[in-house]
């Protein structure tokens, strides 16, 4: 399955952002206006693609994306790292906020990839993730969510957009 993925966004990596572009730029901007004030640098964009939601907050960023090809379309000041989320590349307590735009659903293992999040977190850490509404693991990756973070919710018509602490 990951393999699938992998080899999709690889395919579609050169159109993606004229796919997808205004859709995101549209999530973003609601949780801008939602918690825009809350997010802070260090951010780690999970699943970060082109590098759309990377640069959206204007702060410095480090992006994250297993998919090579996706990587190479990256047009960004910031950082970029080839790497799953499973396996975080990165020293604990790193980034004040964290973000997954609609690609949580695609990680091979969901538990693996939160503790790998919260590893990297500082204590304080703001955390944004929006989770495709269509996807067959909603319901499964929204309970690990709630089980691990004090989130509120806001529905943007596809995703369902999810922000805030870890459990104390």
């Amino acid at each position: 399955m990951v393999k699938m993925i992998k080899k999709f966004y690889s395919l579609i990596s050169k159109g993606y952002n004229k796919l997808y572009y205004e859709e995101q730029i549209k999530k973003l901007r609601i949780i801008k206006k939602l918690v825009g004030n809350k997010i802070k640098p260090l951010l780690l964009d999970i699943g970060c693609g082109t590098g759309i939601s990377t640069d959206f907050f204007g702060i410095k960023a480090v992006g994250i994306d297993p998919s090579l090809e996706m990587l190479k379309e990256f047009n960004s000041k910031n950082d970029k790292v080839c790497g799953i989320c499973e396996h975080l590349p990165f020293k604990n307590e790193t980034f004040k906020t964290i973000i997954s735009i609609t690609a949580i659903h695609n990680f091979k293992n969901i538990d693996k990839a939160i503790d790998e999040i919260k590893r990297v977190a500082k204590k304080d850490a703001f955390f944004i993730f929006t989770l495709l509404k269509r996807s067959k693991k909603f319901k499964t990756i929204k309970k690990i969510l709630e089980k691990n973070f004090n989130l509120e919710e806001f529905d943007e018509g596809k995703d369902l957009i999810l922000f805030g602490k870890l459990i104390d």
